[in-house]
């Protein structure tokens, strides 16, 4: 499809969900970088690639996130054997599909080998020869080499189709400590990003309830791939129990928000929970609501009494108890100690 024409009529792009929880997920794969599966295990990939792409993706994410890392760090062999497999292997899925392959790149630190701008262009170049048009920086705590990285493949390919997606926390700031709100400003003020939005960080929930209070950019489409859920660490795991059935609804919610015409999954996502989105879209289409941010003064929440704080703020002496949990089921002893 032209993907252009396709969101300028207004229809929805479904994406695919988690390749790396969902790959690690395997039995033998929980400590596996999914990456190194395009070279070690490259039909796993294909499978979950085609087990998306039959749940009614129209659009893939190649497994290659780790790549600007790779580059950054100066593992540049490893780091193009990976990406360039990965790119084939998804892109071998998505033709008989008729599936859109977006050439999927995470964050690049600072400090290293090559610069953030420098390990994105690095990549980029390689999927270009690899045949992508399509392209995703994802999971994105700042800005650092964005800017340079979209003139770049836009310089190289003025065709190519650029999408940015940033990553908040529940309170609305990125891990680097920056405001959703200007990281969203930041990469719309970009003339060669198409696509600006948010990804992983949060269930769907608390991405929806930050997206309410964004002043959406109407000149361009949005994209929104939260999380499955809150994660349980499980064996030094990350588990995921967000049901597909609540994800979709939340997903639903989030479609209706103005400009969201790109949706899908991040970690702890599966074939299912897109299956469903699919479902719960075409049960109820989401009726575009618009929304109003509220003032910092009407957003401001009356504060609740805190003794605590209050006694500190007169001077007072105060006593703080800390007690072990319990180390079983028998709490008696524990709650006594309470009391």
């Amino acid at each position: 499809m032209d993907i252009r024409e396709y969101l300028k009529n207004g229809s929805r792009l479904i994406f695919d969900g988690a390749m790396a929880t969902y790959f690690n997920s395997i039995p033998g794969r929980e400590q596996v970088r999914s990456d190194t599966a395009n070279v070690a295990h490259p039909e796993e990939i294909l499978g979950i690639h085609r087990g998306y792409l039959e749940a009614g993706a129209q659009a893939l994410k190649t497994n290659t996130y780790g790549a600007s890392e790779d580059f950054a760090s100066g593992r540049m062999e490893d780091g193009e054997a990976f990406l360039r497999a990965g790119c084939r292997l998804a892109l071998e899925a998505a033709v008989p599909f008729d599936a859109l392959v977006f050439g999927d790149l995470g964050p690049a630190p600072q400090g290293g080998f090559l610069t953030p701008a420098e390990s994105y262009c690095r990549a980029i170049d390689i999927m270009l020869e690899e045949g992508l048009r399509c392209f995703l920086l994802e999971t994105l705590g700042s800005d650092d080499g964005i800017p340079e990285a979209a003139r770049h493949l836009k310089e190289k390919c003025p065709e190519a189709f650029l999408i940015t997606s940033f990553t908040v926390g529940y309170d609305g700031v990125s891990r680097d400590g920056i405001l959703g709100k200007e990281l969203y400003r930041r990469g719309c003020a970009v003339s060669e990003i198409d696509v600006v939005g948010f990804n992983c960080g949060s269930g769907p929930h608390h991405l929806l309830e930050f997206l309410r209070t964004l002043e959406l950019d109407g000149s361009r489409p949005m994209s929104v791939m939260p999380n499955a859920g809150n994660p349980t660490i499980i064996g030094h795991q990350a588990v995921y129990h967000g049901t597909p059935e609540y994800f979709a609804d939340k997903m639903q919610q989030i479609a209706a928000l103005p400009g969201v015409q790109i949706v899908g999954g991040c970690c702890g996502t599966t074939p299912e929970h897109i299956r469903e989105i699919i479902a719960e879209l075409k049960r109820n289409p989401p009726v575009s609501v618009q929304v109003t941010p509220r003032s910092e003064a009407e957003s401001r929440r009356k504060a609740e009494p805190n003794p605590f704080w209050e006694k500190l703020e007169r001077g007072e002496r105060v006593v703080a108890v800390e007690l072990d949990p319990p180390v079983d089921d028998e709490i008696g002893f524990f709650l006594d100690g309470v009391r």
